[in-house]
């Protein structure tokens, strides 16, 4: 699938005003960084070594940049989808820092500050319960079920800092992204929790699986795909 098809959402990250300019060679080193790019869509041969070290220069920027926030899990697959749609552009690895900070926008409460954090709890707890009551207007009984299990966030902690990349092959992933992102941080977020609404609801025999079997499902997720 070639990337030049890859525009409803790229075009809504995409902004042409910034400087374009090219990104210098940072030799800081991210022990948790290194350990996730290789990690990364493992299976995808078109993450080469020299690819995977450009990510890894756009992905230090972005900590050199937010002091705060450094690297969290999740945030390879974001970065690597990204770079897989915009690497045939001449400012690539500009473009691609840009935009990763305008898609992180929206999640980005889920990623803790320090060891001490506990809005990423307040922020999970708060989305959950969007997600319950969304639920329970279009399925009582599931939600109830879902309350009961208290499951919901589980899911959401393992696919949201990755925007659910993690979840899905890259195709899969530039494919559902089209349905996520829009060009407002608000609307991507509403975007997010009706996506994982329809999720849920599609998973209507959680209703009747035991606490393990869940988890074990939770477990396979990347190997799912996104249609079915």
């Amino acid at each position: 699938m070639s990337a030049d098809i890859y525009f409803n959402w790229k075009q809504k990250l995409i902004n042409t005003n910034y400087r374009r300019i090219q990104l210098r060679s940072c030799t800081d080193i991210n022990d948790d960084l290194e350990k996730d790019i290789d990690r990364t869509f493992p299976s995808n041969a078109w993450f080469t070594e020299d690819r995977k070290n450009k990510i890894k220069n756009i992905l230090l920027h972005y900590v050199i940049m937010n002091k705060g926030v450094s690297y969290c899990q999740g945030m390879c697959f974001i970065m690597f989808t990204l770079y897989h749609v915009f690497h045939v552009s001449d400012y690539a690895e500009i473009e691609t820092l840009y935009c990763f900070h305008k898609l992180i926008e929206p999640i980005r409460p889920i990623y803790p500050l320090n060891q001490n954090d506990t809005k990423p709890i307040v922020f999970l707890d708060n989305l959950c319960k969007v997600i319950l009551l969304k639920i329970h207007k279009k399925n009582i009984l599931f939600a109830e079920r879902l309350s009961e299990l208290n499951i919901v966030q589980y899911f959401v902690i393992s696919g949201l800092p990755a925007l659910f990349a993690n979840w899905y092959k890259l195709s899969d992933v530039i494919i559902l992204w089209d349905r996520l992102i829009d060009s407002s941080a608000e609307r991507t977020y509403d975007n997010i929790v009706d996506f994982l609404v329809d999720y849920f609801l599609s998973m209507k025999d959680i209703m009747n699986m035991e606490m393990t079997d869940i988890l074990t499902l939770l477990s396979k997720q990347r190997e799912l795909k996104l249609y079915k």
